[in-house]
């Protein structure tokens, strides 16, 4: 996957040139002599930034660059370039079709060293083999002690593969505060011959923020295939960790950790592991993850999370489809105070919830298997399509307004809560749906108009129901699937007929 796309806010990260900077351009067809035009561009990006000064851009041409760099303070990198662009047509740079990589094939080392302040957006960073026996951390980027801008970067196939600390194969975080957005980190791997932390990314002693990014596919030896995260506070809000590998998705010591609109899915050795952290989510999706027996000495338990002396916060979550070889299909909660609201487990297996010496308060949830509190129930939530990943509720889910009448402002979709619909889930204002997703009027199921047959019907229908008659039945259904050729579910279609009418 070459990034998310370029629709997770990439015009935030648009920039132009200053009068106080220089731009410098860098491209293989460039003469190298100065980098202040294309024809006399910069051959490497190396180059560029030796010739930079606090302030400075550097636009880099799309094409593939076989290095490494250390970038500079203060200074920013920018892909995505076609080699036409003025200083002021910045905004005509594109990172997919202009695809500008930088890759480290052949030189055994970080293809990416960061620095303060700095920006590096808009490339592929890949093939970085950071191998050395004292520091093989970090094989695509490494930011010790500093903290730059990571924004629009799809970093992959990158080894972290020191002897003594093989951490992070996509990035290094310590000691530092990076701000990453909108990038993928896909097929990085931590590993040496028996040790291996942070598959995509490695937090140490650090305060980093990761947003509307992926994490997926990403392979470790030993602990946190997606993130290892250790005396650190770190905030992840819309990404996506999925499809990683070889052990829980996120692992987290010691640390602060809040998750707002994630998706934790399809971990092949489960979502969470926690450790004496305090953790807050909001609005997430924590679904299909799974965990064999026996791995480790802390999987087989707790498909979605594995909680040992930690403090979580469910509010609007959802946790459904996980399974686990042991016990705690969804939760596994040993010696931890675990919160839920409004939230859901369900349809985990072998079970929903697994309680060993912990605190759990829950209120207006949709529990598994039951559990006490003010407003849970425990009830099909009645989801869209959670065969394909669609976790939103059906109109006649018992999930739609039966939750707390306080929560978050919005959904994991940003769409707001709560919202009332007349003939859908509880009548009045203020009561918040169940799970992540907050029922929309969009998300009623939309009235077939195509065909001649049912206009006619659909009008009938109308001018009769004003009259208190019901002119359908068996029969009319079956003539029109007959029409149709396939079966419908007509009450969805004629309550959306009705709302339409009534509105």
């Amino acid at each position: 996957m070459r990034l998310l796309t370029m629709c997770f806010c990439a015009t935030a990260f648009l920039g132009t040139a200053t009068s106080s900077a220089s731009v410098l351009r860098v491209a293989k067809t460039g003469d190298g002599s100065d980098g202040q035009s294309w024809e006399t561009a910069y051959q490497t990006i190396g180059n560029a930034l030796i010739a930079s000064a606090t302030g400075d851009q550097i636009w880099v041409k799309g094409d593939i660059y076989n290095e490494a760099i250390i970038m500079k303070p203060a200074v920013a990198v920018y892909g995505g370039f076609s080699g036409t662009e003025s200083d002021a047509q910045f905004h005509l740079r594109n990172w997919v079709d202009n695809e500008t990589i930088i890759d480290a094939s052949g030189l055994n080392t970080h293809v990416v060293v960061g620095a303060d302040h700095a920006v590096l957006d808009g490339f592929t960073v890949t093939n970085g083999r950071s191998i050395s026996v004292y520091n093989g951390s970090g094989g695509g980027i490494y930011c010790f002690r500093v903290s730059p801008t990571i924004n629009n970067c799809y970093i992959r196939n990158n080894l972290a593969g020191g002897y003594l600390n093989p951490w992070g194969g996509g990035i290094y975080i310590a000691l530092s505060s990076p701000s990453i957005s909108n990038c993928t980190f896909e097929q990085n791997t931590a590993a040496s011959s028996f040790l291996g932390s942070g598959g995509a990314i490695f937090v140490w002693s650090a305060t980093p923020t990761i947003e509307y990014s992926v994490i997926k596919n990403n392979t470790v030896f030993h602990s946190g295939s997606g993130l290892y995260i250790e005396d650190s506070q770190v905030t992840l809000r819309k990404c996506f960790i999925q499809d990683n590998r070889s052990d829980r998705a996120i692992v987290t010591v010691d640390s602060s950790l809040l998750l707002i609109d994630c998706s934790i899915n399809n971990n092949s050795r489960g979502g969470l592991y926690s450790r004496n952290t305090r953790l807050e989510f909001v609005n997430c999706i924590l679904a299909t993850n799974d965990v064999p027996s026996d791995i480790f000495g802390k999987s087989g338990h707790g498909g979605a999370a594995y909680l040992f002396a930690s403090d979580i916060l469910f509010q609007n979550c959802t946790i459904a489809g996980n399974l686990v070889g042991n016990t705690g299909g969804g939760l596994y909660s040993d010696s931890s105070t675990v919160i839920l609201i409004n939230s859901l487990i369900s349809n985990n297996s072998p079970d929903g919830m697994f309680i060993d010496q912990s605190e759990v308060a829950a209120t207006w949830s949709n529990i598994q298997g039951g559990f006490f509190g003010a407003g849970n129930i425990d009830a099909d939530p009645r989801f869209v399509d959670p065969d394909n990943g669609d976790y939103r509720l059906r109109r006649d889910s018992p999930c739609i307004d039966t939750g707390s009448t306080s929560g978050p402002s919005t959904d994991i979709r940003g769409l707001p809560r709560p919202v009332d619909i007349p003939g859908v889930g509880r009548e009045g204002d203020g009561a918040f749906d169940m799970g992540a997703y907050e029922f929309q009027l969009a998300d009623l199921p939309q009235p077939v108009t195509h065909a001649p047959d049912f206009l006619l019907y659909s009008i009938y229908w109308q001018r009769q129901d004003a009259q208190n008659e019901t002119p359908f039945n068996e029969t009319d259904f079956d003539r029109l699937n007959v029409i149709y050729d396939q079966q419908i579910d007509w009450a969805d279609i004629f309550y959306s007929l009705r709302y339409r009418k009534n509105e």
